[in-house]
């Protein structure tokens, strides 16, 4: 018996943000280094980030080769005044329901996405088009205290 989730909802967001395509595939190639180059140019310009890095997943369908764009984005404040090389914007509200994922990434499909895609199907609830990670805790890739919050959208 899987636990019951609850429908959540986010207020729009503002964030210095960067997109990118990917596939399941290739994501950790299109990652990279850009989330540490964002926060070295917030940093350089004394922009303190008013949450931790959510991933926003646009068109994900699951299958391993299907292209999807990737958003990597940090949550700043919105008066903030920014003229740097990646885009100051708002990421949408966002319903959603949630489950938690602790440990390495190489296992947050199995442990993560599996678990939370059986609740919704047993609950009747059908996955929209975007879905989102929010690295409330980030170690390194294979640390078993990675805490990632895995919201898909309703």
């Amino acid at each position: 018996m899987t636990t019951k989730l609850e429908k959540k909802e986010v207020a729009a967001i503002p964030v210095i943000s960067l997109s990118t395509s990917a596939t399941i595939n290739t994501i950790m190639d299109a990652i990279g280094v850009l989330p540490d180059e964002i926060m070295q140019e917030c940093q350089e310009l004394g922009i303190e980030p008013m949450g931790p890095f959510v991933f926003v997943y646009r068109g994900c369908d699951g299958n391993k080769d299907t292209a999807f764009e990737l958003e990597m984005a940090i949550p700043v404040k919105a008066d903030l005044s920014y003229s740097g090389k990646y885009q100051f914007k708002t990421l949408e509200a966002f319903q959603f329901v949630e489950q938690r994922y602790t440990g390495p990434i190489s296992e947050i499909e199995s442990k993560g996405y599996v678990p939370l895609m059986a609740a919704m199907q047993e609950q009747g609830l059908l996955p929209g088009s975007v879905s989102r990670e929010v690295y409330s805790n980030w170690v390194e890739p294979e640390s078993a205290e990675n805490i990632v919050e895995l919201q898909i959208g309703i």
